[in-house]
């Protein structure tokens, strides 16, 4: 290797290596025994980038353009000044300059000594090293080969060259991308073969600390996008890593990566589970009791890493339910220009709806079964600042008297036999930042009562069991068919609920009163059933819908749908629907109603009127009863036999009533 090194620098062979740059220059053939295939072609380059062999002072980028180039290969630097001070630390004793270099060609950096400032004095940061500026050099010819190569003395295109050994190779990043050189600039009687071997060594050390480097980045920005909390804790609590999320969740002052998870959470259960556990846990609901004062509640996960560290995850519970109730709960499609009708009855309602959905008052929908309470709900929170959240209904005269808080507002673990060991949010919960809607408000029994006020007054929500109140911001829609001030007076209501309740009322208008509105709402039906059912059927003749406007709808619109379904099911493809499909119900109601016409006397009119308040009467009491007929024959003071012979000589459905 002695003998090899000696040759490359040798007087002899830097004189023949001159002898050929001589005759190159003039434009004569070079012997390949003499000079290598690289290094005449990078010669060529340099003829044709038209560099003067004799030219010695060294081009420089300026002040503003360094500035730029700096900064974009800040990482390049980075990742490389600790190395090459381990590696070359020995070596920058020598007289020698260690360049590190940008894909461009500009010198980032020097490792030139004030003591050798003599032997280098152009060799500064932000000088141009390519071939176009200097001809064949080390870090040039790297560049244009995108390999290692070696300069050794009169290799050098221009003579100033002539008494340096250059050892280059390029730095590639993890993709390919050609975006540095590493050089070792020596004089050339020091020339060793070695050179080249620990700076290929230290490229390659670079060249993985980038890629390391990449992947930190990556995850680090990973972790930043991601909607959950994340923090790296090691055995002893302290944090090694933790995004912004969970800073957030956690306080920033206080979450931060070197601290401890003993100053983010109070002591007690909760923090001696997530330090001392060695089990798995996936997305288990719990209550953090921070250090500033407050709780939050979220959805834990915790792995447990190696050497006692651990990995947790931090969902925000809030936005766990929106997506639970999102997939699995009821999506508003209704809008108010869904809700069909333009009788003078609906239009008021309507504005007064649209008045109030912009705000975050409560809302009572207040009328008879079947009038759209839920249509109107729904048209409100889509309407409102909360569209975006979740609409959650609760149907509370379906609650089991015994489940109605737990349903409501929660459980939480143990609360009674049989109870999730996680506990389980209540509707409330689940609908925080959007709305409730709480159809047939009325059934609800007197001691949720006292607790929705609480709620309503508070804006708090205290599980069943529970030692902790959530903050929950949910807007009420509530609905019912019954008289609320009525029923205060029989202290089957509470006053100061009702008040609470009854901040906007809205009184939707029964479809008798919608006289305008039964053709439209018909039609309307009979397009949509027999688009299910594959029919084509043109339209009502005239007579049924002369029938339909005069009967009067006890089971409002919902009564009228379901008459429709039943009519499209019976009546031909392609033919009208007549008055032979209608139920006899209404054939009977439309002919009392008929007798009701102004200068209408006699007989007829008054078995007419006293069928209809007949039927009144009867049907007030299987509402008020839930189709119970011994009890509303109680109230009616008839046999129950005698009530069974009038509902069916009238064509009342019993089943409406009992759903």
């Amino acid at each position: 290797m002695e003998s090899q090194d000696s040759y490359l620098q040798s007087e002899e062979r830097q004189k023949a290596i001159v002898e050929q740059k001589r005759i190159f220059l003039a434009g004569g053939k070079v012997d390949a025994s003499v000079v290598s295939d690289m290094i005449l072609r990078s010669w060529e380059r340099s003829v044709a980038a038209r560099v003067a062999p004799d030219i010695k002072e060294r081009p420089r980028v300026s002040e503003k353009a360094l500035a730029a180039i700096l900064e974009e290969n800040a990482d390049l630097m980075d990742c490389a000044k600790d190395i090459l001070y381990q590696m070359f630390s020995t070596i920058q004793e020598a007289v020698s300059a260690l360049s590190l270099v940008s894909a461009e060609g500009v010198t980032l950096y020097i490792s030139n000594r004030v003591s050798h400032k003599a032997y280098y004095p152009d060799a500064l940061v932000g000088s141009i090293n390519t071939e176009e500026a200097r001809g064949t050099n080390g870090i040039g010819t790297c560049l244009a080969e995108r390999r290692p190569i070696e300069i050794i003395g009169a290799e050098h295109f221009r003579f100033s060259g002539e008494c340096w050994s250059c050892s280059a190779a390029p730095i590639f990043s993890h993709d390919g991308r050609l975006i540095g050189v590493l050089n070792v600039t020596q004089p050339r009687k020091q020339y060793h073969a070695h050179t080249l071997g620990m700076v290929k060594a230290a490229v390659c050390a670079i060249s993985e600390q980038m890629r390391l480097r990449s992947l930190l980045q990556q995850r680090e920005t990973i972790m930043e996008m991601l909607d959950d909390g994340v923090l790296v804790l090691s055995a002893s609590g302290s944090i090694d890593i933790v995004n912004r999320k969970a800073s957030d969740m956690l306080g920033r002052s206080v979450a931060v990566r070197g601290g401890n998870m003993r100053d983010v959470l109070r002591p007690g259960a909760v923090l001696d589970e997530l330090l001392q556990t060695r089990a798995h846990i996936q997305d288990q609901e719990m209550l953090f009791p921070l250090k500033k004062g407050n709780t939050l509640a979220c959805f834990v996960s915790v792995v447990p890493l190696a050497g006692g560290g651990r990995v947790i995850t931090l969902r925000e519970a809030k936005r766990m339910r929106q997506v639970a109730v999102q997939v699995a709960g009821i999506k508003p499609s209704y809008t108010f220009d869904r809700i069909l009708g333009s009788s003078s009855a609906l239009v008021e309602v309507l504005d007064q709806a649209r008045l109030v959905a912009g705000s975050h008052s409560t809302v009572l929908l207040l009328g008879e079964s079947g009038t759209g309470k839920e249509l109107f709900a729904q048209a409100i929170h889509n309407a409102s600042p909360r569209a975006s959240h979740p609409f959650v209904t609760v149907n509370c005269g379906a609650l089991p008297r015994n489940l109605v808080e737990s349903e409501l507002f929660g459980y939480s673990e143990g609360a009674f036999t049989g109870a999730s060991r996680s506990g389980k949010p209540g509707k409330f919960e689940l609908a925080d930042g959007g709305t409730i809607f709480l159809d047939e408000i009325g059934e609800l029994p007197l001691d949720a009562q006292v607790s929705l006020l609480r709620l309503l007054q508070n804006g708090e929500v205290t599980r069943v069991g529970g030692k902790y109140s959530r903050i929950v911001s949910v807007r009420v829609v509530a609905a019912t068919n019954r008289n609320l001030e009525e029923a205060v007076r029989e202290r089957a209501f509470r006053e100061d609920l009702y008040y609470r309740l009854n901040v906007f009322p809205i009184n939707l208008p029964p479809l008798r009163e919608r006289r305008g509105d039964v053709a439209l709402l018909a039609r309307h039906f009979l397009r949509k059933f027999a688009l299910g059912m594959g029919k084509t059927l043109p339209d009502f003749t005239e007579g049924a819908l002369f029938r339909m406007e005069r009967y009067p709808w006890p089971g409002n619109v919902r009564e009228l749908e379901n008459m429709v379904e039943r009519m499209v099911n019976i009546v031909k493809d392609g033919e009208f629907v007549d008055e032979s499909c209608l139920p006899a119900a209404i054939l009977r109601g439309g002919e009392a109603e008929a007798c009701f016409a102004p200068g209408r006397g006699g007989p007829s009119f008054e078995a007419g009127l006293l069928a209809a308040r007949e039927a009144e009467s009867i049907i007030g009491a299987l509402r008020s009863t839930r189709g119970n007929m011994r009890a509303a024959a109680a109230m009616l003071g008839v046999s129950r036999g005698g009530l069974y012979l009038k509902i069916k000589r009238l064509g009342i459905n019993v089943n409406e009533w009992r759903k």
